[in-house]
């Protein structure tokens, strides 16, 4: 169980102004399970990025019962730094839980995770320790990042570094120290001296335009503006291969990959699927053997089967795998009335019988939309529900357990579900229907504010919590600490 004095959701988030968000927090956040609100919010003990927009934490393998430790990667998002973005890693751990009179620790089954604390209950403090110097992404706004037992990969929207094109590329880590170490992207052999005055890590040839497109894109649809070149914007492992949504190009790539090649771990690139033009794919969520593309030019949830084996040959020299398969259905989030305000997707989370997706309104606050999903075929049911987010900007939601302990394998953490449902172990906000109780919240960008939503059980619908609104500056991403695993040898 979790101690109430242990906050355990990690918090990203931008404090620099970069025109697209006016950051104002200082660095990465701990803070409470809602129902711990007393539990206060903690900077961590030394800012370690300027701009944390994305955080992935795994399990140290040297965790206990009475001393948690992690193993966390954060992304600096900027497009300023020579080399690109940064990518940084440190352990987070706890003292050791005091013993209790009976000589157990004070976290045990019989603790109730879901009080508030006390106010005069001492709350302890983590320690953090960065591990090793930043390392240069190669490319710039790095914004997404995941974690495999070699390797830590990220995805960079934009160019910057010998391209215009936004790219993906993997460290090497070490799984038991969690270190990174850079691999070279020359293909010549690098001295140390050269090596270390240019600490480019390893980084697959920039994604390229699947066929004839062109940029900046002009299809009817398209938006020229945001379609101007390649735009990865996730990572996804799945197991020999990783899939990449690309706003730009209106794809998710598949990129082959073999985690034990310590230096060339990502290989041939081809085309996973093929959204409509102007759908600017995001994020890719996997449940109930569906794979679910939250499209943010569109405000779009495209739902296709989870086939592997249908690809289509990409024109830079991919291998070809057949066709990629058709969406099987489109779920409009919104209707854009005619002059109305600017709206976006953002983040999406799949159940065995729900689809969650955030929508951004310019000027307004935004929208959780819950999409019921029959737990059979993984298809829509009912029309879509929207919620209000509670606040403006709402980039992020996460599912969490309502009691605080560990349920699902949800991005940031990407961890394994349970054996019956491994083909998905490892995509984004995948859970299973023996989930207990969950609680979303929504991360509101512009209005510095965590707000709760009760889920319901047997239909997925959201409720506003009853807990109030928890206050942290810009926040961005969600990291469940308890729902990290060992992703180790």
């Amino acid at each position: 169980a979790t101690s109430p004095k242990k906050p355990r959701l990690v918090v990203g988030t931008y404090s620099q102004d970069l025109g697209f968000v006016r950051g104002e927090a200082e660095g990465t956040y701990l803070v409470p399970y809602p129902g711990a609100s007393s539990s206060p919010r903690l900077a961590l003990p030394a800012q370690i990025a300027a701009n944390p927009s994305y955080v992935a934490a795994v399990a140290a393998p040297d965790s206990t019962a009475d001393r948690a430790v992690w193993h966390v990667y954060v992304v600096d998002e900027r497009a300023d730094l020579p080399g690109g973005g940064r990518l940084l890693a440190a352990r987070l751990a706890w003292p050791p839980e005091p013993q209790n009179a009976s000589g157990s620790s004070g976290s045990g089954d019989d603790a109730d995770a879901g009080t508030l604390t006390s106010p005069e209950e001492e709350v302890v403090a983590p320690a953090l320790e960065p591990l090793g110097p930043a390392v240069a992404c190669g490319d710039t706004s790095t914004c997404y990042v995941t974690v495999a037992p070699r390797h830590v990969l990220v995805a960079n929207y934009c160019g910057g570094g010998a391209s215009i094109w936004g790219s993906i590329a993997a460290v090497s880590r070490d799984p038991t120290t969690g270190r990174l170490a850079v691999v070279s992207s020359r293909g010549d052999d690098d001295d140390e001296a050269s090596a270390a005055a240019d600490p480019v890590i390893q980084a697959v040839a920039p994604v390229r335009a699947w066929g004839d497109a062109l940029f900046p894109r002009h299809e009817p649809g398209c938006d020229a503006a945001r379609q101007e070149t390649s735009h990865p914007h996730q990572v996804v492992l799945r197991g020999d291969h990783v899939l990449v949504p690309d706003l730009g190009c209106d794809v998710v790539w598949r990129f082959e990959y073999d985690d034990a090649d310590v230096g060339a771990p990502i290989g041939a690139i081809s085309v996973a699927l093929a959204l409509q033009p102007g759908d600017g794919p995001r994020h890719v969520a996997a449940a109930n053997g569906k794979l679910y593309v939250a499209c943010e030019l569109a405000c779009v949830v495209a739902i296709f089967d989870d086939d592997s084996h249908g690809n289509k040959e990409a024109p830079s020299g991919g291998s070809s795998r057949g066709a990629p398969p058709p969406a099987l259905a489109r779920v409009a989030l919104l209707e854009h009335p005619t002059g109305g305000p600017q709206t976006t997707a953002a983040a999406i989370r799949v159940t065995h019988n729900a689809a969650y997706c955030s929508l951004r309104v310019v000027g307004a606050d935004g929208w959780v939309c819950h999409v019921a999903l029959d737990g059979d075929s993984g298809l829509p049911r009912d029309a879509v529900t929207r919620v209000s987010s509670g606040g403006r900007m709402p980039r992020e939601i996460q599912l969490i357990s309502a009691t605080g302990r560990p349920t699902i394998g949800s991005a940031p953490t990407e961890g394994p579900l349970p054996a019956d449902d491994d083909a998905d172990a490892g995509l984004t906000g995948t859970t299973t229907s023996t989930a207990p109780q969950l609680v979303l919240l929504a991360a509101n960008q512009d209005s510095n504010s965590l707000v709760a939503f009760d889920v319901d059980a047997e239909t997925g619908a959201l409720t506003r919590s009853d807990e109030p609104p928890l206050a942290v500056p810009t926040p961005v991403c969600l990291v469940d600490l308890d729902a990290a695993v060992v992703v180790g040898e």
